[in-house]
This record gives C-alpha cells, sequence and structure tokens, in this order.
C-alpha cells in the first residue's frame, strides 16, 4: 500500500512545507496539496514542494468545475508537469457547497459538472484542440472553448486525472472516467470496502485494467501518548467535516441509532487516530479496506503536534506499510 500526506492548506504555509520535507525524508510516496475555496489554492504549495523534494509524487486535490476553467487548470498542471516529469497527479472534485458558495459558485448537476470537466481537463492535457465547453446554469456558468489548444502538452507526460467521490454514482463516473478515485476523509473502515469493491466492479465491467487505476483514501490523523485523549480530540473536528447527510454515506456504520455526528469513540472508525504504538494496527486497518493508497491528513493543523512526532508517526506507518 502507497503512504502519502495530505497538505490541507489550512495553516501555515511554511508548516506544511516542512511536513512534506518530513514526508520525503521517512520515504513517503506522495504529498497532496488540497484547495478549498477561501483557504490555499493547490497550486503554489505543490510547486513549492516539487522544488524541495527529488522523489515524492505530488498531487493537486480540489480543483473544482465550479471554480477553475478546465483549460487554465491544464496549464498549470502541464508547467508542474515540466517541473517534474513523472511526479505530478491531479484529484478533481466539486468542492464543498458551502464554500464554493462565498464565491457565488454553485453547481446544479454536480456530476454532470464533473464528467464535462473530466472530459475537458483531460482533452486539454492530450494536446488536442478543444472546442465546446459545458453550460451551467446559476452563478457557475460554466466554461466554453473555441479552438484552445495547450502549447505546452508533450512537454512532459500528461498528469493522470482522479476524481474525489463520495456516493455512489460520482464512484461509477470516477471508474468511467478518470485515472483514479480519490475517498474522502472521514470515511469508515466499512464504507473504504464496500467502495473499493463497488469502484472494481465498475471497472471489470468496463473492461478496465484495475492495474492501471488507483484508488487512494485520505484519513484524519490524530495520534499522541494517550488514545482516548487522541479521539476526544478529533471528534469535533470530524462533526464539522461531516455534516448529517454526508455522515449518512461515509461514516453511517460507525454511528449509533439516531446519532448524527461522531463522538470520540466513533472517530476511532473514522480516522487513522490512537496513541503512537496504534499506528501499526491503523496502517493494517486501513490495508485491509483494498485501497492503493493511504493519505494522512492533520485536519486541524499540527493540532498540538510538534513537527518532530508527526515525523515519527510517518516515520512508523511508513514501516508498517512497507
Amino acid at each position: 500500500m502507497r503512504l502519502s500526506v495530505v497538505l490541507p492548506g489550512t495553516g501555515p504555509l511554511h508548516g506544511e512545507l516542512a511536513l512534506a520535507e518530513a514526508a520525503e525524508r521517512v520515504g513517503l510516496d506522495g504529498v497532496w496539496c488540497a484547495e478549498h475555496v477561501g483557504h490555499a489554492s493547490a497550486v503554489v504549495p505543490a510547486a513549492a514542494v516539487l522544488s524541495r523534494t527529488d522523489a515524492v509524487d505530488v498531487g493537486l486535490v480540489g480543483p473544482a468545475p465550479q471554480s477553475r476553467h478546465p483549460g487554465v487548470t491544464a496549464m498549470e498542471a502541464a508547467s508542474l508537469a515540466e517541473l517534474a516529469p513523472g511526479r505530478v497527479r491531479l484529484a478533481a472534485g466539486t468542492g464543498v457547497p458551502e464554500l464554493m458558495a462565498r464565491i457565488g459558485a454553485d453547481a446544479a448537476r454536480p456530476r454532470t459538472a464533473a464528467r464535462a470537466f473530466l472530459r475537458d481537463l483531460r482533452a486539454c492535457l492530450s494536446d488536442r484542440r478543444v472546442h465546446g465547453g459545458h453550460e451551467e446554469g446559476g452563478a457557475a456558468g460554466g466554461w466554453a472553448f473555441d479552438g484552445f489548444r495547450l502549447d505546452r502538452a508533450g512537454a512532459a507526460p500528461a498528469p493522470p486525472v482522479d476524481l474525489c467521490a463520495v456516493r455512489p454514482r460520482m464512484v461509477e463516473l470516477a471508474a468511467t472516467a478518470a485515472d483514479g478515485l480519490s475517498l474522502s476523509a472521514g470515511a469508515s473502515r466499512g464504507y473504504l470496502r464496500s467502495t473499493v469493491a463497488a469502484a472494481r466492479g465498475h471497472l471489470e465491467r468496463l473492461g478496465r485494467d484495475p492495474a492501471g487505476f488507483r484508488v487512494w483514501a485520505v484519513a484524519a490523523v490524530s495520534v499522541g501518548p494517550d488514545r482516548r485523549e487522541a479521539l476526544e480530540r478529533l471528534a469535533p473536528v470530524l462533526a464539522g467535516l461531516l455534516p448529517p447527510p454526508v455522515a449518512g454515506v461515509l461514516a453511517a456504520d460507525a454511528l449509533g441509532p439516531g446519532q448524527e455526528a461522531p463522538d470520540a469513540d466513533a472517530a476511532g472508525r473514522l480516522a487513522f487516530a490512537g496513541s503512537y504504538r496504534d499506528v501499526p494496527r491503523l496502517v493494517e486497518e486501513y490495508r485491509a479496506t483494498g485501497i492503493d493508497e493511504l493519505a494522512l491528513c492533520w485536519l486541524d493543523g499540527t493540532d498540538g503536534t510538534a513537527p518532530a512526532d508527526r515525523e515519527r508517526i510517518l516515520a512508523d506507518a511508513r514501516a508498517a506499510a512497507g
């Protein structure tokens, strides 16, 4: 199982870049730079990580059809790939609606918008001349092409493009139209296991080779000397991440009857959380779900964890993952 770390873009950039450097030092496979409206762009951190590392893959997670033109996104991705051929990957999503609303953007039909975004982004990256686009009602507005061609395409291998998904139809779209599938933080082990199986089933039906399709999952991290303290620290963060409609999909089997938000006990079933000595067990639990890559993310910044302790956690996870 591959092991990577996510820079959530919610803390100081220098601290997140230090975490990326630690990830390379301990031999992780990748660093994902997240993009959320109102927080950090994924592009600048990704460029900085590429300039500070030699081996880790670097991904941009979160470019969305409501906030980005696929032609511009392709320009940025191609430039990054030229800096580090073969080390760049993207994971497109449809964004958090509440955050998108702050810039007047929405997607009345998120699956349709995601399909069009994948189609046009991959077309731009493949050195084709692109016409047409996508019309979207409301404030999002969609985008248009009139003979656009990315002149830098071909200077380096085109980065793979994954899709962030939660619900079954978006998972099916990833298997149909993307190079991989990204699964959200806050998911239970049961959700991950069943979703991996569903994705593999779609690939088999479509005749796609599963070896060329990466399923990776983000896991919120809270690890420290005391297991209970780590779970209690993470519970309110997960509650903010998982509003009831989302919790009903990602976390249904981890919540008790009538429970809408995770408590400390549920946090242990929805995250990479526990004591230092729990790290090998947690790695094995995620490996058993069938995912190809586990991406560890300190959702609430450093959560009081010193950089040396975070590096220790990453090193222990690396050793356990093999």
